[in-house]
């Protein structure tokens, strides 16, 4: 039990009014008390001799604190308060103590006393902290979900546009138009042009931080890997073709129904596929191979392009992650995040003799 010497070195009147104790630690754990003892002091710890007190260290909270004061008395100036805690003393009876540790003029001092907020007033004040964390909370998850949500509506205008773009230029470069209808043609083009810009203009502005977006999950018609894997690649064949790439998928001929939302599910294979129509190189192969592996379905999209630049592969799936060129956005984030939801992973791995290999597994539908 470490000893307390009793001095007077403080005024008396000043501790009575803030009913506190004041020690000066000595070394060795012993301290002394200086000036009078508050009236609560002798219930709280023990008396030994005439003239001693002993410090009740078998108090669990005032131990730890006082490893802490030590490290500041050692390394601090100014004051550490421990905050308000309630314990039994040594005559049995329940005090609310704090204690505050304070280096002045090279003397170590220790202070305890009530805390000077009632606990009615502390547990007030915590919670009106907490409601006004949790309304700011909220607050911040409704802007970034309403930021999603933009970023998801141009990515939805984005690829399909893409898909017409694409096939208004064979038609143009095949000649498959009539002399008459060459016009009409032109017009549609500049308007997908136009269309394109004013999407990328929104991108550009669009580059506020984005949290975790909730997707849906469960549509009457759940996802088909494979018959879904069919649908993206018809709907990317045109820009293949004008791209000189092969769009191949490989996939089981009955069905491979998986957890999740079609739309969200076939958004994730866009983009997935749109990224490697981006990178492979003309005369190349983009493959989408649909497997299940251990109760679960794997959908991978492997192309033979440059592959993803080592320094970038940890940064992919996160919000406005760099691609293999620099590019930011949140196309692969989006993958990840949902794939998550669903109880799923996404990944990446470079492609066998060369490439990019990103896939997604979810679980199949029982």
């Amino acid at each position: 039990m470490d000893v307390v010497r009793l001095t007077r070195s403080v005024p008396d009147g000043l501790l009575t009014l803030y009913d506190a104790a004041v020690l000066e630690h000595v070394g060795d754990a012993q301290f002394e008390l200086l000036g009078a003892a508050p009236e609560w002091f002798a219930g709280y710890f023990a008396t030994e001799d005439e003239g001693r007190v002993g410090l009740a260290l078998s108090s669990a909270f005032l131990t730890m604190f006082l490893e802490d004061a030590a490290q500041h008395w050692a390394n601090g100036e100014g004051r550490l308060l421990s905050g308000p805690w309630t314990e039994a003393g040594a005559d049995g009876q329940a005090f609310t103590l704090e204690a505050s540790a304070i280096k002045a003029d090279d003397r170590e001092l220790l202070l305890i006393a009530p805390p000077s907020l009632n606990l009615d007033a502390v547990q007030q004040l915590l919670q009106g902290a907490r409601d006004e964390h949790l309304a700011r909370e909220r607050e911040r998850k409704d802007v970034e979900q309403r930021e999603v949500l933009l970023h998801c509506i141009v990515h939805d205008l984005s690829n399909p546009l893409s898909g017409l773009k694409g096939s208004l230029q064979l038609l143009a470069e095949d000649d498959l138009v009539q002399p008459d209808g060459a016009e009409l043609l032109a017009i549609a083009m500049r308007q997908v042009e136009r269309m394109q810009t004013e999407i990328r203009a929104v991108l550009d502005a669009f580059q506020a931080e984005v949290a975790k977006q909730l997707p849906s999950a469960g549509e009457d018609a759940p996802p088909d890997a494979s018959a879904d894997s069919h649908t993206v690649a018809a709907a990317l064949a045109p820009a293949a073709q004008l791209a000189g790439l092969e769009l191949v998928v490989d996939a089981p001929n009955e069905p491979l129904l998986i957890v999740g939302d079609k739309g969200k599910f076939q958004r994730v294979l866009f983009n997935l596929v749109g990224n490697a129509l981006r990178y492979a190189p003309a005369g190349t192969e983009v493959r989408i191979a649909v497997q299940e592996k251990d109760g679960q379905v794997e959908i991978a999209v492997e192309d033979e392009g440059p592959g993803v630049p080592p320094k970038r592969v940890e940064t992919l799936f996160k919000r406005f992650g760099k691609g293999p060129e620099g590019q930011t956005g949140l196309g692969l984030y989006f993958c990840r995040i949902t794939a998550e939801h669903w109880g799923g992973r996404v990944g990446y791995a470079t492609r066998e003799g060369g490439g990019a290999r990103f896939w997604v597994r979810l679980p199949r539908r029982g």
